[in-house]
């Protein structure tokens, strides 16, 4: 007892001392608002996926009284050393917009996302207002050259058991072939496919890098189950056909593997899935062969 007693004067002597009078302090008050003449915001926020040769990035500035020429300083937050921001951005006369050009130089490495965040000073914007937009622009920017070789039709047999329309994508890069948004908008599913000019063929799915997997996230999260996960069997045969349905008679130039689609708690069943190419643009194994 005499302990608890002693520990519980020592706090109080230490508090004593501690404790700060509110005098100590003076009041700072916050920055004054912009006035609506000077009221400025960024557009909302876009991650940008830029080609191999892009040298350039542009963003938007806004503001809220067009009267007269304005000139408005920049802050680099964040950047990159091959990205050059500009010290300022100026509005011409009777404009509500102005276009802050970014200068991308040596350096970027493809497929690889870099931060930038860039703002403007206190004094030009609405901190105070909830509807006056955002001061601060973050975004990131990617190098890519995935483009589009041919439009067709996907076909789920088990799980969504459906059909839709979904483009075929090629890297010159990567090597690597993959459906944008295939099952769920944010995640693409990536293979590795060639054809020598006998036919033989390579085919098996792969990561964003191109390293053969067998099991992946669809992006599709169920209601109740949660992700749902594709698992290719291999054990069976998959790859790419050109033929002539007997029924129609038009030609088909078909994908086609298996994937048993699971979540945690069990599986929804396993089957040929088919991508079923309508138009092709480009058949980058031929032009391989053709070199």
């Amino acid at each position: 007892m005499n302990k608890i007693k002693f520990a519980l004067v020592s706090l109080a002597l230490v508090l004593g001392f501690t404790a700060c009078n509110k005098n100590d302090y003076e009041y700072e008050p916050g920055k004054e608002a912009a006035t609506d003449n000077l009221a400025l915001y960024f557009d909302d926020e876009e991650n940008l996926t830029l080609a191999l040769a892009d040298n350039e990035v542009e963003i938007t500035l806004n503001r809220v009284n067009t009267e007269g020429e304005l000139t408005v300083p920049l802050i680099v937050n964040t950047a990159p050393d091959f990205v050059t921001v500009p010290e300022t951005a100026t509005f011409a006369a009777g404009e509500d917009k102005t276009t802050i050009k970014l200068t991308i130089g040596e350096g970027m490495e493809a497929f690889t996302k870099y931060l930038i965040k860039i703002s403007i000073p206190e004094e030009y914007t609405q901190p105070y207002d909830v509807d006056s937009g955002s001061p601060v622009y973050s975004f990131t920017i990617t190098k890519e050259d995935f483009a589009t070789v041919a439009k067709g039709v996907f076909t789920s047999t088990v799980a969504w058991k459906s059909s839709w329309e979904n483009d075929l994508e090629f890297s010159n890069f990567l090597n690597l072939y993959r459906f944008p948004d295939l099952i769920a908008s944010g995640t693409h599913i990536y293979f590795h496919f060639d054809m020598d000019a006998e036919g033989n063929q390579e085919f098996y799915f792969t990561d964003a890098s191109g390293n053969h997997i067998t099991k992946f996230s669809t992006g599709y999260i169920h209601p109740s189950y949660g992700e749902m996960t594709a698992t290719v069997n291999e054990g069976y045969d998959m790859g790419y056909d050109e033929f002539v349905d007997e029924e129609t008679g038009q030609p088909v130039n078909e994908f086609y593997w298996v994937w048993k689609i699971t979540v945690s708690a069990g599986s929804f069943g396993e089957n040929y899935q088919t991508y079923d190419v309508t138009e092709w643009l480009r058949r980058p194994w031929k032009e391989k062969n053709a070199q």
